[in-house]
């Protein structure tokens, strides 16, 4: 270790309740003992103001500095801690359950430990403290420890790497929330709310933004957690049981099936052999072992009942609500997270990137999102770029859905907007767009605006307004279920694949939503997008779920972002070829979700076939003689392959198990 220069320790402790606090002040006495001077001790308070100003009076300076504050993010465990990460500059955050208590070297372990330049996230371990009991009862399972926040058998040795840590005692380098975000709000739990994973998703983020993290375990890093008699029943098992199954669904949807890697490794490894041993012991008769194999049984039943039903939202709103960080605008619009997601070729980048650093909304963050880290591109064009609200956030794995999604989980705003890197907004774009979230409507969940040609000097730029185009025309628009008047808006126009091709909506490169809901429906897909084999449709995916969910969407013609089109006839072939692909991918997505889709699609190729042949109709009557056919040619292709490039792009990902 670095005697001169210790590595600096920021301790946050979350608590929400007056019950613990006799258990809060034993952990403060234990961390305080071990603070050294460049150290501090972050109470957090999770939406309590009685419970604030009663622990005010600890935040004395010796003999360790204490900061007790209120949570500033959505209630709830994971808001709690990113308020206690963002209120110091400590340079590894320690993070304690209100209910663990230290033991003696916990803060020389975590010195030692994080001396090592790549380590990165230390688990420790968790002791249970039966409360009233000397023992384990003896009906508990000892393999399901994790129900009760504690260490069960089958964890990896003491410095083994570890897939994520246990929540209760944990140790996080400060490098690991600047390169991937804070804790992703609206997973963890809230109150009394038995779920979790809000560590399991950071840890599993991290490790698939940077492939050489080191998250270890260091036994050294110990607490005592107490079980208090509420969770010392059978009862309380198997509903945490059923929640945890919950939050796991709610982890596969934000990271992928690959999530559970750790999981399936339980159940094959430790829990089949604590059922081995409890039948054996049950039938050389000892009454408890059979308490166990039961309970056993009943809670990975209950898991897999939860994992079932947590792909479903409750009714009534079991969906994560996420808050701005701020509170938002002093005008009353939300807070918004913009994400530009890029390989750092594009010759506009920094020019698209300054344009959002102009924006006349004062509250917004800057994530882009940089999908080749490797080629150290997009940090050299922007570097000599400041701005604090500018963060760069890598994902290395590619395509333009999994950067997104990686900007979605960066982001700390309710609204997330996106732009592309050949698209340069205007300064009122990102007011304009957010303002279609003000006042909040009930069902809106998603805003588009308008994309105008920055240039039209060459042939192709001018070909490409006319057969394609991304301009939806100078009228506000929305759509709703049904017919819905809006006031100030026109009812949205419906194709003939209303609403499954999506096209009418809007695009990628000029589009919000709902932080929540994004969340809520798993992200962007990974089979579709540019950078997959389908070449695009992500977007039109993403409509078409808020319009089918029963949401309302909203496009705002003064939200305006100029958008470079291809200037070669070569290029732009490509990307008539990929509208193509990328638009039949998307529907042939939904046609393969249910038989019900698959006719209602049929039923309507015919006429959406006619529209797109005709000379005459809306999408071809702009077409001057010398459009070239080759570029009709290229998008018919398209249209033709992309039902193709799906289902290899869906069985690719089936093998591998990694997207959504």
């Amino acid at each position: 270790m670095n005697v001169r220069n210790p590595v600096s320790l920021g301790v946050v402790v979350c608590t929400y309740t007056q019950r613990r606090e006799t258990g809060l002040r034993r952990l403060v006495d234990a961390v305080r003992a071990e603070l050294g001077p460049a150290d501090r001790l972050h109470i957090v308070v999770d939406h309590n103001p009685t419970l604030a100003a009663r622990l005010s009076t600890w935040g004395r300076p010796a003999p360790g500095a204490v900061t007790v504050l209120g949570n500033t993010h959505a209630p709830g465990l994971s808001g709690a801690r990113n308020t206690g990460v963002e209120a110091g500059t400590e340079e590894v955050l320690v993070f304690f359950d209100d209910d663990a208590v230290p033991r003696p070297g916990w803060a020389t372990a975590v010195r030692e430990r994080f001396s090592q330049p790549d380590t990165d996230m230390v688990g420790g371990a968790v002791d249970a403290d039966w409360a009233d009991r000397t023992t384990t009862p003896p009906w508990f399972p000892p393999e399901y420890g994790w129900v009760v926040g504690c260490d069960y058998p089958g964890l990896p040795d003491d410095g083994a790497r570890i897939r994520n840590p246990i929540g209760a005692c944990m140790a996080v380098r400060r490098r690991v929330f600047d390169q991937v975000g804070l804790f992703t709000e609206g997973i963890g739990r809230r109150g009394e709310h038995p779920v979790g994973c809000e560590e399991t998703e950071l840890a599993i983020r991290f490790a698939a933004a940077r492939p050489e993290a080191r998250i270890v375990r260091d036994t050294r890093l110990r607490v005592d957690h107490l079980v208090p008699p509420a969770r010392q029943r059978p009862t309380y098992l198997v509903r945490r049981c059923f929640h945890e199954g919950r939050s796991k669904a709610q982890l596969v949807r934000l990271v992928g099936r690959s999530a559970l890697s750790a999981e399936r490794a339980h159940v094959a490894g430790s829990l089949t052999r604590g059922w081995r041993r409890d039948a054996l012991r049950f039938l050389r008769g000892e009454r408890a072992a059979g308490a166990r194999l039961g309970l056993s049984m009943a809670g990975l039943a209950c898991a897999g009942l939860g994992y079932l039903t947590g792909f479903t939202p409750r009714r009534g709103g079991s969906a994560p609500q996420v808050r701005p960080e701020t509170g938002g605008t002093p005008g009353g619009l939300p807070a918004v997270s913009i994400v530009l997601c890029t390989l750092g070729t594009s010759p506009h980048l920094r020019d698209s990137v300054e344009a959002l650093t102009a924006q006349d909304l004062p509250d917004i963050e800057i994530l882009v999102v940089d999908n080749d880290p490797r080629s150290g591109a997009t940090r050299r064009v922007l570097a000599g770029l400041h701005d604090e609200r500018l963060r760069i956030v890598e994902e290395p794995r590619r395509g333009l859905s999994q950067a997104r999604n990686r900007g979605v989980r960066a982001a700390r705003a309710q609204v997330v907007a996106f732009t592309d890197d050949d698209a340069i907004a205007a300064p009122t774009w990102a007011r304009v767009l957010t303002g279609g979230f003000a006042p909040p409507d009930d069902d809106v969940v998603c805003v588009t605006g308008r994309v105008l040609a920055a240039a039209t000097d060459t042939d192709p730029q001018r070909w490409f307004e006319a057969g394609a185009g991304f301009d939806k025309g100078a009228q506000p628009l929305v759509w709703r279920p049904g017919h819905e008047p809006d006031p100030g808006a026109d009812a949205g126009p419906r194709g003939p694949l209303y609403p499954y091709a999506a096209g009418e909506f809007g695009s990628g490169n000029n589009m919000a939503f709902l932080r929540s809901f994004l969340l809520r429906t798993g992200g962007f897909a990974a089979t579709l997008g540019a950078g997959a084999p389908t070449r695009g449709g992500e977007d039109l995916d993403m409509f078409r779920r808020v319009v089918l969910a029963g949401h309302g969407l909203r496009y705002e013609p003064t939200a305006v972002v100029h958008h470079h089109h291809r200037p070669t006839l070569t290029a732009l072939r490509t990307q008539m070829y990929g509208y193509g692909t990328g638009m039949a991918a998307s529907v042939t997505r939904y046609a393969l979700s249910s038989p019900v889709a698959f006719t209602r699609i049929v039923r309507r190729l015919p006429t959406a076939a006619a529209m797109l042949l005709s000379p005459t109709s809306r999408k071809n009557i702009r077409k001057d003689p010398g459009y070239p056919r080759a570029l009709d040619r290229a998008e018919r292709l398209g249209y033709l392959t992309g039902p193709v490039l799906f289902v290899a792009a869906a069985a690719r990902d089936a093998l591998v198990g990694g997207g959504r």
